[in-house]
């Protein structure tokens, strides 16, 4: 039975119009591909001598083109750049092990039923795949926040196998609704600079905005926790929008957007994420 998560999960191949954004945006072309794949592939093996290089080695060695073909894109087949991001990636692994070991469906479900984060089955009108965290009702005794993390890692393995998600990237909907200041206190330095960490150097996808809105005063406390880990790439893709969503609109169709967001479409239902999930595991 299909479902309409489809179009999110499943590997897909790109339209004559993604091709060719691919073609502008990332500088690929099939030819391309071949020769930054087979580049890759000897940049790995002349570093294999030193420890770094052999887990780099051990991490692909078993792994097909696709796989080495998301993380070229993520730096857009520069071939230097992507065989720093496989090593940032391995990197994650071993600096974050509580949150990249054991990442099952079962292990990040009671997150993903109460909406943390929501995984919205629609893209942005640029065709990213979009996520969404409303902390309205976020307990961080209930859920913790790297156990959140958890659940955000879960879903962009799935996701990222999809060819247009690779070209187009990703966005996050920051939904700050009724944050309240005991919510603000409890925030860790370090569990941000971890959620940081994962959208900067270490995941082969184009993180491509950030979107805050209905922000409280206080929010620029948390921000300024964050702030210092922001490359300048990734900062200037943060918007803050506050209680004025004209601007956020262009970006979203008001239309098909969840109503929990201001939108006209039907109200987010985790349940057909989880169905949609099971199913993928399933195949």
């Amino acid at each position: 039975m299909a479902s309409i998560y489809d179009h999110i999960f499943k590997k897909g191949s790109l339209t004559p119009a993604l091709v060719e954004k691919a073609r502008i945006e990332l500088y690929e072309t099939k030819d391309k591909q071949t020769i930054c794949i087979n580049e890759l592939r000897k940049v790995i093996l002349e570093n294999k001598s030193c420890d770094e290089g052999q887990e780099v080695f051990e991490m692909v060695e078993k792994k097909d083109d696709d796989f080495l073909l998301r993380f070229l894109r993520a730096r857009k087949f520069d071939v230097k750049k992507t065989y720093g991001l496989l090593k940032g990636h391995l990197k994650f692994h071993k600096n974050y092990p509580q949150l990249t070991s054991d990442l099952t469906l079962e292990s990040v479900q009671p997150c993903l039923e109460r909406g943390y984060p929501c995984l919205l089955p629609l893209r942005d009108k640029e065709g990213r795949t979009v996520f969404c965290f409303s902390i309205e009702n976020w307990d961080k005794n209930e859920f913790p926040f790297l156990v959140i993390m958890r659940a955000y890692l879960y879903l962009l393995q799935k996701l990222i196998v999809n060819h247009q998600t690779q070209v187009t990237g990703c966005v996050l909907i920051e939904n700050f609704y009724n944050y309240s200041l005991k919510q603000a206190w409890g925030l860790k330095t370090s569990e941000l600079k971890a959620m940081v960490d994962i959208l900067q150097g270490s995941f082969p996808a184009r993180f491509q905005g950030v979107h805050v809105i209905n922000e409280p005063w206080y929010f620029t406390w948390t921000y300024a926790m964050v702030k210092p880990f922001l490359k300048r790439k990734l900062s200037k893709k943060v918007f803050v929008h506050g209680y004025s969503l004209e601007n956020f609109w262009d970006y979203f169709d008001q239309d098909s957007m969840p109503k929990e967001l201001g939108g006209g479409g039907p109200s987010y239902d985790s349940q057909i994420l989880i169905d949609a999930l099971k199913k993928l595991e399933n195949e």
